[in-house]
């Protein structure tokens, strides 16, 4: 397999998992891959050279619950919205997590290392799951437009001593919507 075009595993309901590999280019439809969108995926392993994830790979991917991806240093748009089985996952070497990139995800802690530079807006809302996150980046730009609303769960956020956070105010954990409960 060395191409999948856009929506090319789509809907897909018995997918268990898939290893993403240099060798394997994914096409792009409006600049989304969504390869496996709402599809039944359960596992997702990113090969080791492959620096982003594209946008909507996994949109919609409700039982995908792991995710190895060590050399990841991007996460775009909506690459894990409505992943609600995502319970946890390791941002090792992550530098950008892109609006709406887990977005309703069933993430319930979060980390975000060293390596993090940059978390656009609706990054994680309404992860209703997330109770703590954990703040170690060292030069954190956080793009403050709702990237925790809805996240009713929230009730802890630690930092690290050494951790400087650009653009942290009341609006990052929303409400953004009426509907959703502000972080307490």
């Amino acid at each position: 397999l060395t191409y999948i075009g856009a929506y090319g595993f789509a809907g897909m309901p018995n997918l268990d998992s898939f290893t993403l590999s240099n060798e394997i280019m994914l096409g792009l439809r409006g600049g989304a891959s969504n390869a496996f969108n709402s599809s039944g995926l359960k596992s997702l392993t990113v090969a080791d050279g492959i620096e982003a994830i594209p946008s909507g790979l996994c949109d919609g991917c409700e039982q995908l619950s792991s995710v190895l991806a060590d050399s990841v240093k991007t996460i775009a748009m909506y690459a894990f919205r409505n992943t609600e089985a995502l319970k946890e996952i390791d941002l090792k070497n992550v530098q950008t997590i892109n609006g709406y990139a887990f977005h309703g995800s069933g993430l319930t802690a979060l980390v975000l290392p060293k390596s993090v530079e940059t978390v656009e807006s609706h990054a994680f809302e309404a992860c209703t799951s997330l109770t703590k996150v954990t703040i170690n980046a060292a030069e954190l730009a956080l793009d403050n437009n709702n990237t925790f609303a809805g996240c009713s769960a929230l009730s802890t956020v630690v930092t690290s001593a050494d951790s400087k956070i650009n653009g942290l105010n009341t609006s990052a954990f929303g409400p953004y919507k009426t509907d959703y409960a502000q972080a307490p």
